[in-house]
């Protein structure tokens, strides 16, 4: 398009070259007689026009050349200098799309290498979402690439591998066990790949070379991260490799809904000890008894915790999980698992559940291993746990509703604050989660 109006332009240099070389030196008459500068400006003014519409032209071309692109698929050949401004507001998005799916498609002699991959997936979820008149061939997350190049591109890929701790043909097993059994959801393969079976490799890769068994595997992670999800895919993925495996929670052991009553009696105007969740809402000694006959082999009943009951603030049920015999991993999960008591509190009364802290040490001494599960920012506990309460109230049980949820959850940011660092036992296992609950780097 920029040749035509280049061509139109090359009449205006002799134009404004004239009066210029006419009149050097008369600069009084033109003032003294306005009319007599009209001819003098106006073609300044129309030449400046026809730069001015000239520059518009490289400027805009330039973000189109930078996507593989043919100009056909875009259809910007038919437009015109002046329209090119308001046009590329609407290609660009579809520049970027296009770019993303063009080196996102590999050819089958030239596989990507796992960099390309990282990047092609960070870009097909920045596109889910894509706006009405996206190119239509723009990649959707998970980009279609087999198993093996999905699993290379996660973020705790190259740990496992040094640690020697992935095994292909399990993992391909475990693959298609989960694609059977992992409930549908958004970015399924990402679930499956970089957090679900990095996780089980980890777990079975210290099993073997255990001792003695059970493997008593730590997993410390935010509320409403998935830890209930993620320990109920591995018990059934272990069991169907062979491995028997059980899931308990701290939640298990909270305290009767009367016992946490006469607590918050004792400490009137504790926000910390009002309602279940904090270090000394839990009865510390119940769960140590627990861990230790599941370690040694011995037949137990674990309790159960009704989180629906009282209109969702909680109470023991009287059903219990009966484990018998002998298991191979025992997976123990809570939000403040391994956290260790500070020397000082900033929030007074934050210094009880700092002091009740020290007890714990009960449970996180009975265990072998740690995962550690970490959140990119405080903030995203908030929304999760009112995600799983939203889930708890759609399949017909009594819960919390929005506000109540995010009154109590914010409760507990000081804890975050407070302990996220003092985890008693070094992580063998790290991975931090962006909002939709997937691991980042």
């Amino acid at each position: 398009v920029a040749p035509l109006q280049v061509a139109r332009l090359q009449v205006a240099p002799p134009v404004v070259a004239r009066p210029v070389e006419a009149q050097p030196v008369e600069a009084q008459p033109v003032e003294a007689q306005p009319v007599e500068a009209q001819p003098v400006e106006a073609p300044l003014q129309v030449a400046r026009l026809r730069v001015a519409r000239l520059q518009v032209a490289p400027l805009q071309v330039a973000p189109l050349q930078v996507a593989p692109l043919q100009v056909a698929r875009l259809q910007v050949a038919p437009l015109q200098v002046a329209r090119l401004q308001r046009a590329a507001a609407r290609v660009a998005p579809r520049v970027e799309q296009a770019e993303v799916a063009l080196r996102c498609r590999p050819a089958a002699a030239a596989p990507l290498a796992a960099n390309r991959w990282r990047w092609c997936l960070r870009s097909a979820r920045w596109f889910d979402d894509a706006s009405p008149g996206a190119v239509s061939d723009v990649p959707r997350s998970p980009i279609a690439m087999n198993a093996d190049e999905l699993a290379r591109a996660g973020p705790a890929w190259a740990a496992l591998q040094s640690l020697g701790a992935i095994d292909t043909s399990t993992w391909e097993r475990a693959t298609a066990w989960l694609e059977h059994h992992l409930p549908e959801g958004p970015h399924r393969a990402e679930r499956i790949h970089w957090l679900t079976l990095p996780v089980a490799s980890w777990v079975l890769h210290h099993l073997r070379a255990a001792r003695r068994r059970p493997l008593m595997v730590g997993l410390n992670a935010p509320q409403g991260a998935g830890k209930t999800t993620l320990t109920k895919s591995l018990v059934g993925l272990f069991a169907e490799l062979g491995v028997r495996a059980v899931s308990v929670s701290i939640d298990d052991f909270y305290l009767r809904r009367s016992e946490q009553l006469a607590l918050a009696s004792r400490h009137p105007g504790n926000p910390f000890l009002e309602h279940r969740g904090y270090p000394g809402t839990h009865d510390v000694e119940l769960g140590a008894r627990v861990l230790q006959a599941l370690r040694d082999g011995h037949d137990v009943d674990v309790p159960r915790y009704d989180k629906s009951a009282h209109g969702g603030r909680g109470d023991r049920s009287d059903e219990v999980t009966p484990i018998r015999g002998q298991v191979d991993v025992v997976l123990l999960e809570g939000w403040m698992l391994g956290f260790q008591p500070v020397e000082h509190v900033v929030d007074e009364p934050l210094r009880v559940p700092n002091d009740a802290l020290r007890a714990y040490a009960a449970w996180t001494e009975r265990l072998d291993v740690l995962i550690s599960l970490r959140m990119k920012s405080a903030s995203q506990v908030v929304q999760w746990r009112i995600e799983a309460e939203q889930a708890m109230r759609a399949s017909g049980k009594p819960g919390l509703t929005d506000a109540e949820v995010e009154d109590y959850v914010r409760r507990f940011l000081p804890a975050y604050k407070t302990w996220s660092g003092t985890l008693a036992k070094e992580p063998s296992l790290t991975l931090t989660l962006d909002s939709q609950r997937m691991p980042v780097r």
